[in-house]
């Protein structure tokens, strides 16, 4: 039995491929009227589609849950690891921005080595571009391993234990940045500052893989199958349902955008009118 978007949507590729048989034919002709000497003159005729409205009417033979369509699924998963990506870079920097604050509150404000160690630990590793920078990485991460991250059931519906480990990993990196490693030598050591980083990092862990796994059955895709049998329409008028469809048909043309420096090849961008 076929689906609402199936129909829907073959009719809607049938009236773009309408447009496109009309323009091979416009093609097709443009040549006769080249080679004649009073066709020349008169511009070649080319039928456009501005917009097309049909109504549908159809049946509906049943609703279930399609097992193969996440998209619902993946919009909400997406947006809970946009959320905690966010709120794990500000539980791992929140306890080293606290500890350079009180390992620099006693620095004379006047230049010297310390004073500019501290600038550069501030101005980089706590600064809103290296947060950023963090903060888009583990969302690439988490993006382009949720198939991974959500299929080793033996761990549960998400992969906790390796998502913290890639997180630690990340939290080490930063920990052997050259102006990490500069402030520890002169204002003394961050390890404390880290482990509480850490224990921040696994718990909101911890509460993203929850939220992921009430994601994973809170919001499903359905199919909705549907009958258009005229004869079974005629038959079952009172069950029939109406959907009124609009479309509008958008002219897009070739532009050259850049030449190759290789190949002298002209490169296009399609544009729209």
């Amino acid at each position: 039995m076929p689906e609402l978007f199936q129909i829907v949507g073959a009719i809607l590729r049938d009236v773009s491929q309408a447009r496109f048989m009309s323009d091979l034919y416009s093609r097709q002709i443009s040549f006769a009227y080249e080679r004649d000497s009073l066709l020349r003159r008169f511009p070649v005729p080319r039928g456009e589609i501005q917009e097309v409205e049909f109504q549908l009417p159809f049946i509906v033979t049943g609703v279930r849950i399609d097992r193969d369509r996440h998209q619902s699924r993946n919009a909400a998963i997406g947006g809970i690891f946009d959320d905690y990506s966010l709120r794990i870079v500000r539980a791992g920097l929140l306890p080293v921005q606290e500890a350079f604050q009180a390992m620099t509150k006693d620095l004379p404000q006047e230049q010297n080595p310390k004073r500019a160690v501290a600038d550069r630990f501030n101005t980089h590793i706590l600064s809103d571009d290296y947060r950023t920078t963090l903060y888009g990485r583990l969302l690439r991460y988490l993006n382009e391993h949720a198939e991974e991250l959500l299929s080793k059931k033996d761990v549960g519906p998400f992969d906790t234990p390796t998502a913290m480990s890639v997180v630690k990993r990340v939290m080490s990196e930063v920990g052997n940045e050259p102006d990490v490693v500069a402030f520890r030598t002169q204002f003394g050591s961050l390890d404390d500052a880290f482990s509480q980083a850490e224990k921040g990092i696994e718990s909101e862990i911890k509460q993203m893989a929850d939220a992921t796994s009430q994601a994973l059955n809170k919001y499903p895709d359905y199919a909705v199958d549907v009958d258009i049998d005229p004869n079974v329409l005629k038959d079952n008028a009172a069950l029939s349902s109406y959907i009124k469809v609009k479309a509008v048909v958008k002219n897009y043309h070739w532009s050259k955008t850049d030449v190759d420096s290789k190949d002298m090849r002209n490169l296009r961008t399609l544009v729209a009118e």
